[in-house]
């Protein structure tokens, strides 16, 4: 995971796009992270409160495509990803086999080899605009060191998300 978060570090002090940070920050946590699946949840605003997922990286199968997951009041927006969303806080889902919050999900992400997963909020400017989203194949994956560690780097890319687009000429 170290090696991870001294590789993201150096992708946030260089990159000057969002697109750059979402692309290489899911590539360089599933390949040093060993995580599954890496994807970049932006919420849209939209009044099936939906997601668009920009970057991905990992074993997805179209598993996001699919999933229908939301931010609004319904079954599928009170998982992780959602509940990161309206609450502004980290989700864990130590176990998806056991845990009745992923039940829209619980099939589809068992046949991808998905066992656990977390989501971070990722704010621009102080307020949440998506989430860093992650899966590994194994339940109970997060640990508290690791939890504070992708904490810390979800706070360094929404700063960076921020300084972006606070930089004339920058593109988002």
């Amino acid at each position: 995971m170290k090696r991870s978060l001294q590789a993201a570090t150096s992708i946030l002090l260089r990159a000057r796009y969002e697109a750059e940070i979402f692309n290489q920050i899911c590539t360089v946590l599933v390949e040093f992270g060993d995580y599954r699946m890496v994807a970049i949840g932006i919420a849209n605003d939209d009044p099936g409160k939906t997601f668009r997922f920009p970057a991905v990286a990992g074993y997805d199968d179209g598993y996001l495509a699919h999933a229908h997951i939301t931010w609004n009041d319904e079954p599928t927006g009170n998982g992780p990803l959602g509940m990161s969303i309206k609450t502004g806080a980290v989700q864990v889902n130590q176990d998806f086999e056991n845990n009745p919050k992923t039940r829209p999900w619980h099939d589809e992400a068992l046949r991808h080899g998905y066992r656990s997963s977390i989501a971070l909020p990722l704010r621009r400017h102080g307020t949440v605009v998506g989430a860093l989203m992650m899966y590994a194949a194994e339940p109970q994956a997060f640990d508290t060191e690791e939890l504070q560690l992708l904490s810390t780097l979800t706070d360094d890319i929404s700063y960076a998300l921020s300084r972006i687009a606070s930089t004339p000429g920058a593109e988002t």
